[in-house]
């Protein structure tokens, strides 16, 4: 069979695996002297077609039904138009989980820790495990000497074979390789595999594909989300905030900074947890109100991301771990528009920039400066013909809640003469500020006004 090989480095390194080749060329076509259905899976893998498609072609091969899922038991794909009965098969084709029952079962009789330590995949006759009539055949799946998922074979077509070990560990190899290169691993990118490795003891791989679970919205229902939160022994309950970190952005650092501040990270937030989610490391934690507001807790990390200069937005608190993409979404947000607004601020809080957020998607469909009260364009234009600030004053005014002292104070001005100034501002441009809706109306037009630049 004429295979093309694309410029793809995971399929060169499976073929050589197979111990086909010593070297393959790039970009052009070969032979593959393998047997005809092992042909059919790497094509498929060569062609960039999903998990499900190899696991169709691959169940030829094996001919036997096979499953794959993640290291928290999470379905990833199955063969397709199967009448088996056994629970461990029922529990992953049809709720697309493995129940708590099944998880602790598999613990007491150590089949996970056996196929994870075992070089090759495993053999489970039925005496191995007296709630499953079948036998099965599982191996893993391995990503920079950690697994990342299992395969599992169910003998139900025909009996196995004396080769059908060897399949089943070829079959980890493209599994292994289809899960990086279609960046299903949590702790692998598109764009370099090596730069993330360094994060891979962040949590432990169960955990982070189950934050990316979360994150992604691939899970919503609240049992399966009960369920795995308590298998993994996740205890993060209330009064929650999601921080996400640009690290991945910044080519400049090496993975000896990302690891420093990985670990100041989890040394000053010690009930955190931790994971590598696109370009970003995603630190979920537990308000502690011990510890003063949420900006005292945090002093300490956001000193340290200032340091080295991470881009950072964190969320509104919240108190259910299922609702965790809308505040991790929310987080992204106050950095990019934190970053866009004031760069140099670096670390960004959302619930400063929800009114920016709010602007911003109005903006989309409107023009959005046509909603600013025309007093205060009036004010600017004044300032620019006269050199004065009065529109300085007046932001500084309501932004300090219309008190003149705290007003003085903030703008390093007598109060007497920050009193003249807004007496002065309210004849220039005939505004009522103690009127609640000019107030409102002003003070968002600044907020406009800034988040446009068009003013400082």
């Amino acid at each position: 069979m004429w295979l093309f090989i694309p410029k793809s480095r995971d399929i060169l390194i499976l073929l050589q695996s197979l111990g086909k080749y010593s070297f393959v060329p790039e970009g052009r076509y070969i032979y593959l002297d393998i047997d005809y259905n092992l042909k059919g899976i790497i094509h498929s893998l060569s062609l960039g077609k999903g998990l499900q498609e190899i696991i169709d072609s691959a169940s030829e091969f094996i001919c036997n039904p096979i499953l794959v899922s993640d290291t928290s038991f999470k379905t990833l794909a199955y063969t397709n138009n199967v009448n088996l009965t056994d629970p461990y098969w029922l529990e992953h084709t049809q709720q697309g989980y493995s129940s708590m029952e099944a998880v602790k079962h598999y613990s007491s009789v150590k089949s996970i820790e056996l196929v994870s330590q075992a070089e090759e995949p495993v053999y489970f006759g039925d005496a191995n495990d007296p709630t499953s009539p079948h036998s099965w055949i599982i191996g893993k799946a391995v990503c920079n000497k950690r697994t990342i998922a299992f395969v599992s074979v169910c003998m139900s077509n025909k009996p196995f074979q004396t080769d059908d070990i060897e399949k089943v560990s070829i079959l980890c190899d493209i599994v292994s390789a289809q899960l990086q290169r279609n960046n299903s691993f949590p702790f692998t990118t598109a764009t370099d595999i090596k730069k993330a490795y360094f994060f891979s003891d962040l949590l432990s791989v169960k955990k982070a594909y189950f934050f990316s679970d979360l994150l992604s919205g691939s899970i919503s229902a609240k049992k399966e989300i009960e369920d795995r939160m308590h298998y993994l022994d996740i205890h993060l309950k209330n009064n929650l905030y999601v921080l996400a970190i640009d690290t991945l952005n910044d080519q400049y650092y090496t993975s000896a900074y990302f690891t420093h501040i990985r670990n100041l990270i989890k040394y000053l937030l010690q009930d955190s947890e931790t994971i590598l989610f696109k370009q970003y490391t995603v630190v979920f934690f537990c308000h502690d109100s011990k510890k003063g507001s949420i900006r005292d807790q945090l002093a300490d990390v956001i000193e340290v991301l200032k340091k080295y200069r991470f881009f950072s937005g964190l969320s509104m608190c919240f108190n259910n771990l299922i609702k965790v993409r809308k505040y991790y979404l929310q987080s992204i947000t106050a950095l990019e528009l934190g970053r866009s607004i004031n760069k140099d601020e670096l670390f960004y809080f959302y619930d400063e920039y929800y009114i920016y957020n709010l602007l911003n998607t109005y903006s989309k469909n409107e023009n959005i400066i046509d909603f600013c009260h025309p007093a205060l364009f009036s004010l600017i234009e004044y300032d620019r013909e006269n050199n004065t600030d009065y529109a300085y004053t007046l932001y500084a005014y309501l932004n300090n809640e219309k008190k003149l002292t705290k007003t003085a104070n903030h703008i390093h001005l007598h109060r007497s003469s920050v009193e003249y100034r807004i007496n002065k501002i309210k004849e220039l441009v005939n505004i009522d500020l103690d009127n609640m809706d000019n107030f409102l109306h002003i003070l968002l037009s600044f907020k406009i006004l800034y988040m446009l630049k068009y003013i400082n």
